[in-house]
């Protein structure tokens, strides 16, 4: 597993779950984790639940057939992380909770989904991490996180955040390079590059609205 913080811990649950679920149903893969790559020391402490730091991201090296799993919550994180282990031969392995309802649909690369529910016709891209959250009816793009409890009801586009129990209203397009604060209703389109907070979600920077 591929991680930065202790957000890693937040993936390393999923995995756990879909280990737990195999015992009952037997065409879920289950997976071994040997442990985690990280370019801090310790994100877990010296050990946790067994896994153990096997080393860091920069200059590791693939050493067999390997998957990788991404654990990075930071959308420009992610993406120096994954550039790093594919110049390096890594392959990510993309990941669906066991407890997602919805039909199937396609993941895009190193991705890890954990949703309440899913529509047909979702499309998700590369390396996106959603994390305990519901995805009705949406377009994410690469790179992008949706945190827990939020509600992304519209099109969210490349390397964007969506913050804990954060509410997107149906139709509503998030932009590339977005932040969407921990709380926040967006009701309009969200310019690419633009941090957003409240309710209704407005413009923000240096935590002072600039504009409605």
């Amino acid at each position: 597993m591929v991680c930065s913080d202790l957000f890693g811990l937040e993936v390393y649950s999923i995995l756990s779950d879909i280990n737990r679920r195999h015992k009952e149903d037997n065409s879920l893969q289950p997976y071994h984790v040997l442990g985690y790559i990280c370019d801090n020391d310790c994100p877990f402490g010296d050990c946790y639940d067994g896994l153990e730091r096997l080393g860091s991201i920069m200059g590791w090296k693939r050493s067999g057939n390997e998957r990788y799993v991404l654990g990075i919550k930071e959308p420009d994180k992610k993406k120096m992380a994954t550039d790093c282990l594919l110049s390096n031969g890594c392959v990510f392995e993309s990941v669906c909770s066991p407890w997602t309802l919805g039909n199937s649909f396609p993941i895009g690369e190193g991705s890890v989904i954990d949703a309440y529910s899913m529509k047909q016709g979702i499309q998700i891209g590369r390396f996106v991490t959603a994390i305990h959250c519901m995805l009705p009816s949406i377009t994410i793009g690469d790179y992008s996180t949706i945190m827990r409890f939020a509600n992304v009801t519209g099109e969210v586009g490349c390397f964007s955040y969506i913050g804990n129990h954060a509410y997107t209203h149906l139709g509503k397009k998030v932009g590339d390079h977005c932040y969407v604060a921990d709380g926040s209703v967006v009701v309009k389109d969200v310019k690419s590059g633009t941090v957003v907070s409240g309710v209704p979600a407005r413009r923000i920077k240096q935590g002072e609205e600039l504009a409605k």
